[in-house]
């Protein structure tokens, strides 16, 4: 008749029985540590098996089974047991004083991108001036705020903005949480079970994994505080409100012809675009300031001395107004063709791609202008207001700019303001108004031109 194992080959076993298993060891020692068994089914059915055996009416005895476990009874596995018992509770211990700490600590830090990006908090921080350095979208378009009203360019720095913040939070968790943690999302904070699993199954020691998130957290912090005054100038442009806002009942004109009218029109210069302190400006017979500025600045393209270009490529310069996803290229060809600007791009390495570097460094001052008369046109509007746009261009790249000009007038209906005081540049006008002694008269081109040779440009004044 088979007889059972005992229960206590069944409860448990040394770890040193197992050949596959390796020991472990503690400072080259190596020792074995307990293991509880279930036992299993084959287990079970051994025993159905041997009972039904005992009731065969044939009287044969099968041989007995093998023994399922080492015949070691528990008495000799209760030392390794009393060895490693302290081991394990106060590892449990430590983990989860680590759990709770983390688990307050890591809610607050997944908060500090947000208050950041926000402004709150008395001031933004170090990785955030950081990323918007590197980014040069974001800190350009703070410094020519101008150029970027202009050109409605909300919805291109809107993009760009989420870049940074998104960059800014890449930051933040790396500085913070790279050493213990693998995922981490901001609003919802991290499973605290995660946090315990990481702590006690890949770190060395538990003081150890909280003090590096500790000191990791002291170097961002150190940052944060280095970049704060930064970041507070910046959130305080940010939060500024115009004085020139929309009226009530704005109007939106779908289309613009380009008649422009002034009537007794004074100003005060202020920085930014002046606007009208007496008088008015019709265009298309309704009053600008009746019209919203949204609109407005659609329908007006702007080229100033100093063209703004942003860090990006050629393509994401001369779409300007729309988002880097939005881009349509045959659009961007055709106005750098106008423009006379496809003669220099197919000549640069990445063509259309090419990085133009901050503030367009890598492009001379007639290239830019090209780039600034290409956004023009592709932005499509109907009336094109040059500020001193060629003064400081050499003669070629006068040549190239003026006849990009006469391709946007002759090629598309668009109205033409040039301020300039060279006088090639304002021959190309057909009226022609000269501001002297705080007075605007217009004069016909014959008596601009025996204005004593005062508008006359250096390569054809006359030598008296």
């Amino acid at each position: 008749m088979a007889v059972a194992p005992p229960l206590s080959t069944l409860v448990s076993r040394t770890l040193t029985s197992n050949p596959y298993l390796p020991p472990r060891t503690h400072g080259g020692v190596a020792h074995a540590r307990t293991r509880a068994l279930i036992p299993t089914p084959a287990a079970a059915c051994a025993f159905r098996s041997s009972s039904r055996v005992r009731a065969t009416a044939s009287g044969a005895k099968p041989p007995p089974p093998p023994p399922l476990l080492p015949p070691y009874p528990l008495a000799d596995v209760f030392p390794y047991i009393t060895a490693e018992w302290e081991t394990v509770a106060k590892g449990w211990a430590c983990a989860a004083v680590a759990v709770y700490c983390l688990s307050r600590a890591v809610p607050a830090a997944g908060r500090l991108p947000r208050a950041l990006a926000s402004g709150g908090g008395g001031g933004g921080g170090g990785a955030a001036v950081e990323v918007a350095a590197k980014g040069g979208v974001t800190l350009a378009a703070v410094a020519s705020a101008r150029a970027a009203a202009a050109y409605a360019q909300q919805a291109f720095l809107w993009e760009a903005a989420l870049r940074a913040a998104g960059r800014l939070r890449e930051r933040a968790f790396e500085r913070l949480l790279e050493r213990d943690l693998a995922f981490f999302e901001g609003r919802g904070g991290v499973a605290t079970g995660d946090i315990a699993h990481r702590i006690t199954d890949e770190a060395d020691d538990v003081a150890d994994a909280v003090f590096s998130v500790l000191n990791d957290a002291g170097k961002a912090y150190n940052e944060y505080k280095q970049g704060q005054p930064a970041l507070e100038r910046i959130f305080d442009l940010m939060r500024f409100k115009p004085e020139v806002t929309d009226k009530p009942r704005a109007i939106h004109l779908q289309s613009v012809n380009g008649d422009i009218k002034f009537h007794d029109v004074t100003f005060r210069y202020v920085d930014g675009m002046p606007p009208v302190a007496d008088g008015y400006i019709l265009l298309d017979n309704h009053d600008i300031q009746d019209i919203q500025l949204q609109c407005l600045r659609t329908h007006i393209a702007f080229v100033s001395q100093d063209t703004m270009l942003f860090s990006g490529t050629i393509a994401e310069n001369i779409a300007y107004r729309d988002p880097v996803g939005d881009i349509n290229m045959n659009r961007v060809e055709y106005a750098a063709k106008i423009a006379n600007a496809e003669e220099f791009i197919k000549m640069l390495p990445e063509g259309y791609h090419s990085n133009v570097g901050q503030r367009g460094s890598s492009l001379s001052g007639g290239q830019k202008q090209r780039l600034s008369i290409a956004r023009a046109i592709y932005q499509n509007s109907s009336i094109l207001i040059m500020d001193e746009a060629t003064s400081a261009l050499d003669i070629r790249s006068e040549l190239l700019l003026k006849e990009a000009l006469s391709n946007l007038i002759t090629k598309h209906s668009v109205t033409v303001i040039i301020i300039a005081h060279r006088q090639e540049m304002v021959l190309m006008a057909d009226r022609i108004i000269s501001l002297e002694r705080g007075e605007l008269r217009e004069m016909s081109k014959s008596a601009f031109l025996s204005q004593d040779d005062r508008f006359s440009s250096p390569k054809i004044r006359s030598p008296n």
